[in-house]
């Protein structure tokens, strides 16, 4: 698990994931009970981006936890 540093720059989203977004912002500023996320797809969709985005327009922390790290290799 690491913690990520966030820059000032942000990357173009498509406007379908932008009203994702905004809605996940929406349904945290008022507390409705939405306070984790697991994002998962191909390489390259734009999931990571979109955790850094939400995670600067909160003013919040961003933590990554890789699964691979979680499970050893070598059980089972």
């Amino acid at each position: 698990m690491h913690k990520v540093h966030l820059t000032n720059s942000s990357l173009f989203l498509p406007t379908t994931i932008l009203d994702d977004i905004k809605g996940i912002i929406n349904a945290i500023k008022h507390n409705v009970g939405v306070n984790k996320f697991l994002f998962y797809g191909q390489p390259g969709t734009g999931k990571t981006e979109s955790a850094k985005q939400i995670t600067k327009l909160l003013d919040k922390g961003l933590w990554i936890v890789d699964t691979n790290s979680l499970i050893d290799s070598h059980l089972g």
